[in-house]
């Protein structure tokens, strides 16, 4: 490994900064806000297929 391996790229993001209350506070909410549309969307297609075939799947 070369010594250029060590040193910091441009637009790197230090631990510090990667882990701050804001970037993690983001993240929790963009995991919500994706699980939500995710069970949103799985309720809304189980709901069409059973009107759809009439059977009800438990």
């Amino acid at each position: 490994m070369s010594q250029d391996y060590e040193k910091p790229e441009l637009g790197t993001v230090s631990p510090e900064q990667r882990f701050s209350p804001v970037a993690v506070a983001a993240l929790y909410i963009y995991v919500g806000a994706l699980t939500t549309v995710v069970a949103e969307t799985v309720a809304v297609v189980h709901a069409g297929a059973v009107a759809w075939t009439g059977v009800v799947v438990k």
